[in-house]
């Protein structure tokens, strides 16, 4: 575990190769963000110290979660009072974040307040990303707007970011405006397993199809897709456990397990998963969502990917048209005929090029910590 002091005077103690980059979490999305955020800095570079921050105030992870997810447990848990101090901490290189929390937005714009300034020198850099594909993106971009480094997708926001900040007065400030997601890295090469596969796995999300009976069309749906392929195990891949995540932003109000119990006939290859996103996309032949961006997650990792949108009850799902539309052009979309058919749609390359960043993506953000760094030798201290 790193030893970092909470105290708002600390000494420079550790050299900057020591200084480990925080990566803060709170939900099981903000944890799945820091965890892929932590392999490509060690991929980039393999002594990068790397330390995963738990936002105690926000925590919404279960036991479970936590041990399945990160076994090791966190390096660091901060409250409010702890992550607002964490900018006076000199043995902190970077804070790298999906949720710009507010105790991070509100210390440095308290330092702009106090005179100290943005752009004093020997603080932590603030990094941040969206936290995952935002349908609805400016006002997560107008919240990244004090960050230091923010990385912004699919790429045509980055114009639409730009044009915020010129709007907001911010753009006389210094900041790095990159590219990427962890979520959405480039797509792998053709698997060379994936003719051996055989497992399906539909990918739930917690909000949507919002209604009971868009639901059932769903688990209509991969019912019968179980029986035409007996041969094959259909997974409803949960986000969560019925019950579990309750003060979660999104909450699921009609959860599949229960809604499976009032089937009198379930076939046997139709299971129920809450296994991690990784183990699932390392199993499966062909990956199934509706609104979920989980779909950037199965397509990065070399899947075949059907998006199915036409449900029951898709005009209730305020969901539905921005996943159309981001997906537009895709190819990923597909009719219930070819869903039934398991028969995904080849993606299109031009629409792969503005939604998935290239798997360097981990040295792009150590470049922004380093011209963060280059920079301050232009103020004082």
């Amino acid at each position: 575990m790193h030893e970092l002091s909470e105290t708002p005077q600390t000494p420079v103690d550790l050299p900057k190769a020591q200084q480990p980059v925080l990566l803060v979490f709170s939900d099981d999305s903000t944890l799945f963000f820091a965890r892929l955020m932590r392999d490509l800095l060690k991929s980039a570079a393999p002594d990068c110290p790397v330390a995963f921050c738990l936002y105690s105030d926000e925590n919404t992870l279960s036991e479970r979660q936590i041990s399945t997810l990160l076994p090791e447990g966190p390096d660091l848990v901060l409250d409010r009072k702890g992550l607002y101090a964490v900018f006076a901490n000199r043995n902190i290189r970077a804070v790298v974040t999906s949720r710009v929390y507010a105790p991070l937005r509100n210390a440095l714009k308290d330092m702009d307040t106090a005179g100290q300034g943005r752009l004093r020198a020997g603080r932590p850099c603030l990094i941040s990303f969206l936290g995952g594909l935002d349908f609805f993106p400016e006002r997560g971009l107008r919240h990244r707007l004090v960050s230091d480094a923010v990385f912004v997708f699919p790429r045509p926001d980055i114009a639409l970011f730009k044009e915020i900040r010129r709007q907001s007065g911010e753009a006389g400030f210094w900041q790095y405006v990159g590219f990427g997601h962890p979520a959405a890295l480039a797509p792998k090469a053709p698997l060379a397993d994936l003719h051996s596969r055989k497992d399906i796995y539909f990918f739930a999300q917690a909000i949507s199809p919002k209604s009971r009976a868009g639901r059932r069309h769903i688990l209509d749906a991969l019912i019968a897709i179980a029986e035409r392929n007996p041969e094959r195990d259909v997974y409803i891949k949960l986000r969560h456990l019925p019950g579990e995540n309750a003060q979660h932003l999104h909450v699921e109000k009609y959860d599949y397990p229960s809604l499976l119990k009032k089937y009198s006939d379930v076939p046997p290859n139709l299971k129920l998963t809450a296994c991690v996103m990784q183990e699932a996309l390392e199993k499966a032949a062909i990956a199934i969502t509706c609104t979920s961006t989980a779909a950037l997650d199965a397509m990065s990792e070399g899947v075949p990917t059907m998006i199915y949108l036409d449900y029951v009850d898709n005009f209730l799902d305020p969901l539905n048209g921005p996943m159309r539309k981001v997906f537009n052009t895709s190819g990923a979309i597909v009719t219930l005929e070819e869903l039934l058919c398991l028969k995904p749609r080849p993606v299109n390359p031009a629409w792969v090029a503005d939604m998935f960043a290239e798997r360097s993506l981990g040295a792009d953000v150590l470049k922004a910590i380093e011209e963060f760094e280059g920079r301050e030798g232009l103020y004082g201290a």
